[in-house]
C-alpha cells in the first residue's frame, strides 16, 4: 500500500465512518434481506441495539411468501434468552413503520428548509439541545452524542 500515490475517492472522514459501521456484525436474516437499519438503530428506552428479524408470510393459498421485517431490542431478547433480570421490555418496530417514520422526518426538514431557513436553522438546534441534554441524562454515549451534534452542526 503506497499512500499518496493518487488523490483519494471519498474524504478520509467518510472512510473512517463506513469503516467504524463495518466493524458491527451484521448478520442476513434467515428470509429477505437485511434490514437497512441494522447496525444503526438503537432502543430509545435502554439504548441497546435493535435486532433485525423477518417473518415469512404466506398468502392464504400458501402459493407465495412475503417477508416482513421487524427491529427488537437486544437487551430484552437477551435477558429472556438467558433468564436474566429484566433491563428493557417486550417492544419492538416493524421495518415498513421505522421506514415510514424515517422518510416522514426527511421530508419534514426538507419542506422546511426550503420555505425557511432560519426556522430550520432553529428546529436543528433545539434537536441538538435536546441531544444534549439525553447525552447529560446518559442516554446515549458521549461519543455517539459528539458524532451525531456534530452532524446536526454541519447541516
Amino acid at each position: 500500500m503506497f499512500e499518496g500515490t493518487h488523490p483519494p475517492i471519498i474524504d478520509a472522514e467518510t472512510w473512517e465512518i463506513v469503516r467504524r459501521m463495518r466493524e458491527h456484525k451484521r448478520r442476513s436474516p434467515r428470509f429477505g434481506n437485511p434490514g437497512l437499519f441494522s447496525g444503526v438503530a438503537y432502543c430509545s428506552d435502554c439504548g441497546g441495539k435493535l435486532y433485525y428479524s423477518t417473518q415469512e408470510i404466506w398468502n392464504k393459498a400458501r402459493t407465495q411468501a412475503r417477508y416482513e421485517g421487524a427491529y427488537s431490542c437486544a437487551a430484552y431478547r437477551k435477558d429472556v434468552q438467558y433468564q436474566t433480570e429484566r433491563l428493557c421490555t417486550c417492544h419492538y418496530i416493524r421495518e415498513m413503520q421505522l421506514e415510514q417514520l424515517v422518510l416522514d422526518e426527511l421530508q419534514e426538514l426538507l419542506s422546511c428548509a426550503a420555505r425557511d431557513e432560519k426556522e430550520f436553522t432553529r428546529r436543528i438546534m433545539e434537536r441538538s439541545r435536546t441531544e444534549r441534554a439525553d447525552g447529560a441524562a446518559g442516554k446515549i454515549t458521549e461519543e455517539r452524542f459528539e458524532k451525531l451534534s456534530a452532524k446536526y452542526e454541519d447541516e
